[in-house]
């Protein structure tokens, strides 16, 4: 059969710009985590500005008396395919006001916009799309400018840090459509933050309020916990986890793959580990992430310089993190004490299941 010198010519190109398409990939799979998080603390300063000059084109006017703030809530709700405006006073439109705001920053791909809060609360409970992808208790975290705070309504208004971790593991959105309230931080002093919110009065406002009057916080990629020493830890010993326990190798089994769990501290060599330029070794092979590298996966050894570049890294609160995955730690499953309990790696959560003390 004949091949027309057009359709050759097509083939070619077709094949250069997958080529490039790859390419353009792969590096953005090499990309240092420090550019990465760079790029989430310019997205913060993005969101922030924003949302702010948001607040102040309102002046305080209401969603439906002023024909223009009218139109710029159906402004929100077009930009997620609805034909509302200000004027359809049954439908809440907080949410739409947030999803606006990220769009506005340039989130992208990376956030999960919706017309309700729970969708991207359920989200970063998940492991998130790249900006939101933790969820902590606002009585023990510490916000920043970009952050989500979000609070339950009505039935769940007295809802805590547990109860939505409770309701996420009941299935979260798939399971129970919750009623909340999301407003993004854009100043922080003390325990105290400032917000902005939509649909809070029928406007846009401001205001400056307790970090605790909402129960949890979303922070924005690169504002959790950070490496104490720019994830260079370094030491030798055991590393020690809740109830005392230590991460061990089970049956000093040195073969690839092989999974690890806490066991008792007993100062064998299972137990002695080498924290070393982003690299957690136990009998010369190297922490690992288990094959999908996502929430819920096991923790493993295998050879080191094998493990993707994961760079390791303890943050003041004690979590032991990879710079790859900032959303997830390393965590004892189901919170267990016992022997022979793995260890896998679990969004972040603030509980001592995450917490360990590291050799220095």
């Amino acid at each position: 059969m004949n091949t027309s010198p057009i359709n050759t010519g097509k083939r070619s190109l077709v094949r250069m710009l997958v080529t490039v398409a790859l390419a353009l990939l792969t590096m953005a799979a090499l990309l240092p985590a420090g550019a990465r998080q760079a790029d989430a603390a310019d997205f913060a300063t993005d969101l922030v500005a924003v949302a702010t000059a948001e607040a102040n084109s309102y002046g305080g006017r209401h969603e439906c008396n002023s024909s223009t703030m009218s139109a710029r809530v159906g402004q929100y709700w077009s930009s997620l395919g609805l034909n509302l405006n200000g004027c359809n006073r049954d439908v809440p439109w907080s949410a739409a006001f947030v999803s606006y705001m990220m769009r506005e920053a340039n989130a992208g791909s990376e956030f999960r916009y919706s017309s309700a809060h729970r969708v991207y609360i359920h989200d970063a409970f998940a492991g998130g799309r790249g900006l939101y992808g933790s969820v902590q208790d606002t009585n023990s975290a510490t916000a920043r400018p970009g952050d989500l705070v979000c609070s339950g309504r009505g039935r769940v208004a007295n809802w805590t840090y547990n109860s939505f971790s409770s309701w996420y593991s009941r299935g979260g959105i798939n399971n129970d459509s919750i009623p909340t309230h999301c407003d993004i931080v854009t100043a922080t002093s003390g325990n105290n933050v400032t917000v902005v919110g939509g649909n809070v009065g029928q406007t846009v406002t401001r205001k400056t309020v307790s970090l605790t009057s909402y129960a949890i916080l979303l922070p924005v990629a690169g504002n959790s916990s950070t490496p104490d020493n720019g994830g260079n830890a370094s030491g030798r010993g055991e590393i020690i986890g809740k109830g005392g326990m230590c991460l061990d190798l089970p049956g000093q089994n040195t073969a690839n793959g092989t999974d690890l769990w806490i066991y008792s501290c007993n100062g064998t060599v299972a137990q002695s580990w080498t924290i070393d330029n982003g690299e957690f070794r136990v009998m010369g092979k190297c922490l690992d992430i288990e094959g999908t590298e996502q929430r819920g996966s096991d923790v493993q050894i295998t050879l080191c310089g094998y493990t993707g570049d994961l760079q390791w890294y303890v943050t003041s609160a004690g979590e032991i993190k990879s710079a790859r995955f900032p959303a997830l730690c390393l965590d004892i499953r189901w919170g267990s004490t016992a022997n022979r309990t793995p260890v896998q790696m679990w969004t972040c959560n603030g509980t001592a299941a995450q917490q360990w003390v590291t050799p220095s």
